[in-house]
């Protein structure tokens, strides 16, 4: 048996529907001959149809829009902390920017050598082999002293301040001294 209002299933005994709360219609045998019955079958199963479809209606609404705000968002946080991390932000340079033409330390400006000791006194040499300061350093290992006092010139040079070189400097080579 079955509810002529909301279709639910029901068993034989129910009185009342389980699910809407309406009141069951039962078959006592007073209706004449098979037509109101067959007729009353078909009314109760386009109700189910009915009912049905519009559960199938409810099912089918769109979830909420909230998948894209949070991928939105995700985006825009991202993008915020590199840009947060990166050192354009405090105004250092980068040290990759120190280029152009590789001076001999023996031909430069007394001026520029005066603020190139400087700058490196206040740095190790960074090539891993020597504990040598970088003033006292003549090494031209890899990352020895030769390097890092043409990256200070080549920074000077550019025009960039002692203190964005000494920045750099400490980005791209490390070793800055902790006794000065």
């Amino acid at each position: 048996m079955y509810c002529t209002q909301c279709g639910n299933e029901l068993p034989n005994v129910a009185q009342f529907c389980s699910n809407c709360g309406t009141e069951t219609v039962k078959n006592t045998g007073q209706e004449s001959g098979k037509t109101k019955s067959s007729g009353k079958k078909k009314e109760t199963q386009q109700k189910r149809k009915e009912i049905r479809d519009v559960k199938e209606k409810q099912d089918r609404k769109a979830p909420p829009k909230i998948a894209p705000l949070y991928i939105f968002l995700a985006i825009i946080g991202i993008a915020l902390i590199l840009v947060l991390l990166h050192p354009w932000h405090t105004g250092q340079e980068r040290p990759q920017d120190f280029k152009g033409s590789s001076s001999s330390l023996q031909t430069i400006d007394p001026q520029l050598n005066n603020q190139m000791v400087q700058i490196a006194d206040q740095f190790m040499c960074p090539c891993g082999e020597c504990k040598h300061s970088l003033t006292e350093c003549d090494c031209d290992r890899p990352r020895g002293a030769v390097e890092v006092k043409s990256f200070i010139i080549q920074g000077l040079q550019q025009g960039r301040t002692p203190a964005q070189v000494v920045s750099a400097v400490e980005m791209k080579y490390g070793h800055r001294r902790t006794d000065v």
